[in-house]
């Protein structure tokens, strides 16, 4: 599943603890046979739906990890913004150009060690293109 820029800059700096609390409000239920790191929910159904997170604390993922997990538990925009994993507009909404600038955070990282919020440890934030000169 592609996501638009816009979810995806949202998306990218998502916890493990994030995910989990979405999976839970989501009516995902803790696996009883999860164990250490791994932790296993299934969401009743037919077939029931199972998901695995590797859980450190704090932890984020990957760009292609974090893909491949939304993918496999298929949450569109609209169910990532009623989770609260997003916020803001939908993807039919317009939207003024943008470009890549460096963070004013230290290499992703704020102080405490977590990813920062602007960039989500990308060391890289986007912002409203200028307006051309006249």
């Amino acid at each position: 599943m592609a996501f638009s820029q816009h979810v995806w800059q949202q998306l990218k700096a998502t916890t493990a603890d994030e995910l989990i609390s979405a999976l839970k409000k989501d009516g995902y239920k803790e696996d009883p046979a999860s164990a250490d790191a791994t932790i296993a929910f299934i969401k009743p159904g037919d077939p029931p739906k199972r998901i695995v997170i590797h859980y450190h604390p704090r932890k984020t993922y990957g760009p292609k990890l974090l893909r491949h997990l939304l993918a496999d538990i298929g949450w569109n925009e609209e169910e990532m913004r009623h989770l609260g994993l997003i916020t803001g507009h939908t993807a039919s909404e317009s939207r003024s150009p943008t470009h890549l600038v460096r963070c004013h955070c230290d290499q992703g990282l704020m102080e405490d060690g977590k990813p920062c919020p602007d960039c989500g440890g990308t060391s890289f934030r986007e912002v409203a293109a200028a307006e051309p000169a006249q």
